[in-house]
């Protein structure tokens, strides 16, 4: 019954945020934005292709962190891992938990469970300092280069910047103080869900001891994957440079600099419309119509990007049913199940 209603909420939002795009493009000009996109030709295949180096950044950075536990899980192995948690992330209400469970689940049978669920748990942890970090160059650099900021972003940007560093900083403390622990006690404390709580309590106790030991083995290992996702996320930046480019001369990199720091506010402020679907074509075109460019980029923009995305998501489809011929898992099945 919860699966349908999951459903049923996200087929809502998408609903709304079709419509939002669909007023978008109404406003913009179909022929504008068609014009944009047909320009491209095989310039298109390089601009996808950056897609491939940044999750090979982010799988380089997740087996760093692994290997500091003895586990030298294949490349390959954790690629695919990656795509397939990335890909749960997108079509899945349950957004980076379901990915990152997705991830866990994967690995089990590899290595032990709770090793495997620290490392993402870290590696988590990890990509969103990055995201922060970009967030915070991007804001400094749009602030100080480009005039007329609207203030929807010079109040936004930073007040999201003192609430996520807030947030990770208070995770960061709680995960070397013992998190799922603390989380399952104070479920014991209210009474909430005890049986469950009680039942999960030693496996939460090992999971908090396994996250304190990464931060303690290694430091070489936390800020070699950091600077893996950073470089991540900042081929991100370099590919909405990418695309502006080939649009427009006009296009800079600070600009794409700015996008990128509103992409991952938006997602937040909106993750219950699936991808931002429509908002985040809005935000993108409002941004560069207020810079003095055409707003039909913005658009465009966000139009191959969510190229990529769907390119990326159909590997993932495809690493799932992978998993499924490996492992026989009837989880597997079900989740693959609610994602079709």
């Amino acid at each position: 019954m919860k699966s349908k209603t999951f459903k049923a909420v996200r087929l809502l939002f998408l609903g709304i945020g079709l419509a939002v795009l669909l007023s978008v493009v109404k406003k913009i000009g179909f022929e504008s934005i068609k014009n944009h996109v047909t320009e491209f030709g095989w310039e298109l295949l390089p601009i996808l292709s950056v897609g491939l180096i940044w999750y090979v950044c982010y799988t380089l950075a997740w087996r760093q962190i692994l290997k500091q536990q003895g586990n030298t899980i294949p490349f390959w192995t954790l690629f695919q891992s990656k795509i397939v948690g990335e890909t749960v992330n997108v079509m899945t209400p349950a957004n980076f938990v379901g990915g990152d469970s997705m991830r866990i689940y994967l690995l089990h049978k590899m290595a032990n469970a709770t090793s495997i669920a620290a490392s993402v748990v870290v590696d988590r942890t990890v990509n969103s300092i990055a995201i922060v970090s970009v967030i915070f160059v991007g804001a400094a650099f749009a602030f100080f280069t480009l005039p007329g900021l609207p203030p929807q972003i010079a109040i936004g940007a930073p007040v999201f910047l003192v609430f996520s560093t807030s947030l990770i900083f208070f995770f960061l403390l709680r995960q070397r103080k013992g998190l799922f622990s603390s989380i399952l006690r104070l479920a014991l404390k209210f009474h909430i869900a005890t049986k469950a709580a009680t039942k999960h309590m030693d496996k939460a106790i090992e999971l908090d001891e396994k996250v304190l030991q990464l931060y303690q083995k290694s430091h070489f290992a936390f800020w070699s994957a950091l600077t893996l996702h950073i470089a991540g996320r900042f081929l991100g930046v370099f590919e909405v440079y990418l695309i502006g480019k080939t649009i427009t001369p006009e296009f800079t990199l600070v600009i794409a600099l700015l996008l990128a720091t509103l992409a991952p506010i938006i997602n937040t402020a909106f993750t219950f419309i699936p991808g931002a679907l429509g908002v985040m074509e809005g935000a993108y075109s409002a941004a560069l119509y207020l810079l003095g460019l055409n707003p039909a980029i913005g658009l465009t923009i966000q139009i191959v990007k969510r190229i990529r995305a769907t390119l990326w998501i159909g590997l993932g489809l495809i690493f799932i049913n992978l998993f499924r011929g490996h492992q026989k898992a009837s989880y597997n099945k079900d989740l693959l199940g609610q994602l079709l």
